[in-house]
């Protein structure tokens, strides 16, 4: 895009210069010989053109700067702020008369916990290992003033490998602003070995973010959770934190 702009700007000085330069081509070939006379060449009507163009160059950077100031403010208007926490008791509710057979029953040190809204996402990578099989249970919410449009999740391991997955059209959810959302995540690799997760959503205008999360704990198999009839053991988080208090903006409103 820097490209482009620079090329364009280019161009027009170009332009600029070429009532210029003829004038003083005229001048020499009058003359039959190149003389760099410009105080015969520039007089006043010359010194009123060249301001015209000045003075609407000046108006076409003050516009732009404006336009650029409103879209910053706009995108601000509507960007999201998440945060993230990983009490299981204020995740779910202990009450096991309310939750249903869709509900996940959550078996933790904190006690049995029922969960009825969450998003289970599940990473499958070809060359991991068929035997580890693990997942983190956590709470977004959702603090900013607009809504957030999650698109793709992604882990990156230790050792540079990458593990994602792109969320379909159905599969894909918003946190509403002043809401939160349950993430179950299910994941093809120990854990231990994840050097972070990183959450891709969007804003209302298509800007687009990423958040850097970063967890901590041990994989103890002590808590687990009923899932498809089966037991899908969490792991024990002690720490889990955003790298940064606002998202990375990755890509602009157009």
């Amino acid at each position: 895009m820097n490209f482009v702009k620079k090329h364009i700007i280019l161009v027009f000085v170009i332009i600029s210069l070429l009532p210029l330069l003829y004038a003083l081509l005229k001048n020499n070939l009058d003359r039959n010989c190149f003389i760099l006379n410009l105080k015969g060449v520039l007089d006043f009507d010359w010194l009123a053109y060249y301001g015209s163009i000045i003075g609407s160059y000046l108006i076409v950077y003050t516009l732009k700067n404006e336009n650029t100031k409103y879209r910053e403010e706009k995108r601000d208007s509507v960007r999201p702020i998440l945060n993230v926490g990983l009490n299981y008791e204020q995740i779910g509710s202990k009450d096991k008369h309310k939750h249903t057979s869709n509900c996940l029953k959550i078996d933790s040190k904190q006690g049995k916990n029922y969960i009825c809204q969450y998003n289970y996402i599940k990473f499958d990578k070809k060359s991991t290992q068929k035997d580890v099989s693990i997942a983190i249970l956590i709470k977004i919410r959702n603090i900013g003033l607009g809504h957030a449009l999650i698109d793709k999740i992604e882990y990156v391991e230790k050792n540079g490998s990458v593990g994602n997955h792109k969320l379909e059209a159905d599969e894909r959810f918003m946190i509403d602003k002043k809401t939160s959302n349950n993430l179950l995540l299910h994941f093809d690799s120990k854990i231990e070995d994840i050097a972070k997760i990183r959450i891709f959503f969007m804003d209302i205008l298509e800007n687009e973010y990423v958040y850097d999360l970063k967890l901590e704990g041990i994989s103890d198999r002590e808590n687990y959770v009923e899932f498809d009839n089966k037991k899908l053991y969490l792991f024990s988080l002690t720490k889990v934190y955003f790298e940064s208090y606002f998202p990375e903006l990755l890509k602009k409103d157009s």
